[in-house]
């Protein structure tokens, strides 16, 4: 609304503000330098910006009989097959409720140098569990060869992912490269990452008045910004917010009807603990809710439950003929398995994961 009334002022007659017509050009530059200071003010208060800058001791080197290892404390040294194993920091970022991820910068500072003419191991082949183990990958010439620093960036955004109103950015941080063809190293010892943020205009869900706290701040590593999370999650108490006709039941139990009794005793555990608990079953949930099988049925009920109810913990109580998995689409290398058991499905409730609408679920974007 602002800007409308902004741009109204810019073409108000000279008479409509009480000035002659020989001052109109002075009131018109003052107008316009006002209206451009107010734009200005609006579209900060439409973002905001996190900034972190974090810091890497100096890499250590480890020689073996194929090459060298690097490591730097708290950091995996990973790769894809082929290429340079090279240290790797995850960072987590928590945007705010109601904001989204506009753009990232990664930048690293000071640091040094190393000239060693080291040749950097190139990281494995990944494997699935069970077989023999990570098979050597063969070095990528084009990248062995070259004399430009690998990797080209300081870090990159690896994914966007949701915990209820909370978007969680994961960046990838590179504090060393290596210029392979000479064997150098460059490393950091500190990275500055920022991120810009906007109004997303999603509105929060409705459970957010239930004031469930967002406790992945203990589940998740190397979280930034855990001060997002704490100043906005304040609880907010039962009876401030809860009407008898919409009860709060943070703990649900789904089994069968058969199972149900055997339960009893765990949902009598919880309600001593302070815990209101409901069990439900399948039966139920099959036939009051939508979706095109019972999985989905479940899922359904589950967003419907942290929705309505302020639900924050739900037990599956079952195996896989009373609770069926939902199959997971993964490829790893060249080997693929289109049907790994998960019960991921029934936490991450945001999407569908099968965006494209084929027969499987969890493929790469649609986690």
């Amino acid at each position: 609304m602002l800007p409308l009334i902004h741009n109204r002022a810019l073409f108000l007659k000279p008479e409509e503000l009480g000035v002659k017509p020989s001052k109109q050009l002075d009131m018109q530059t003052r107008l316009t330098s006002l209206a451009l200071a107010f734009l200005t003010l609006a579209s900060n208060a439409r973002s905001g910006t996190i900034e972190k800058t974090i810091r890497f001791n100096a890499p250590t080197i480890r020689q073996t009989g194929d090459g060298a290892l690097l490591h730097v404390s708290g950091c995996q040294t990973i790769g894809n097959a082929g290429e340079p194993a090279l240290p790797l920091y995850p960072a987590c970022f928590i945007i705010p409720a109601g904001e989204e991820l506009f753009s990232v910068d990664i930048r690293g500072l000071d640091g040094g140098r190393i000239d060693n003419a080291l040749k950097i191991i190139p990281a494995p082949r990944p494997f699935p569990p069970g077989t023999a183990g990570a098979a050597r990958a063969t070095p990528d010439e084009r990248i062995y060869g070259s004399f430009l620093p690998f990797p080209r960036e300081d870090g990159v955004l690896s994914s966007v992912q949701r915990s209820s109103d909370y978007s969680l950015a994961f960046v990838n941080i590179y504090p060393c490269k290596v210029i392979p063809a000479s064997g150098e190293i460059i490393w950091f010892r500190s990275v500055i990452v920022t991120l810009e943020t906007r109004l997303s205009g999603e509105k929060m869900r409705s459970g957010t008045p239930w004031g469930i706290r967002k406790s992945f701040t203990g589940m998740i590593d190397n979280i930034q910004n855990p001060e997002v999370a704490a100043n906005q999650a304040s609880p907010v108490t039962t009876a401030d917010k809860v009407s008898s006709a919409t009860p709060h039941i943070p703990y649900v139990i789904i089994t069968s009807a058969e199972l149900a009794p055997s339960f009893e005793p765990v949902a009598g555990l919880k309600r001593e603990f302070g815990l209101r608990t409901k069990t439900v079953t399948v039966d139920s949930i099959s036939s009051a809710c939508q979706g095109t099988d019972i999985q989905e049925k479940i899922r359904n009920f589950i967003m419907d439950a942290w929705s309505l109810w302020g639900t924050e913990f739900v037990l599956l109580g079952g195996d896989d003929e009373i609770i069926p998995h939902r199959g997971l689409y993964v490829k790893a290398g060249t080997e693929i398995e289109p049907d790994i058991p998960s019960d991921l499905y029934y936490a991450a409730l945001d999407g569908n994961w099968n965006t494209d609408g084929d027969s499987y679920f969890g493929e790469t974007g649609e986690e």
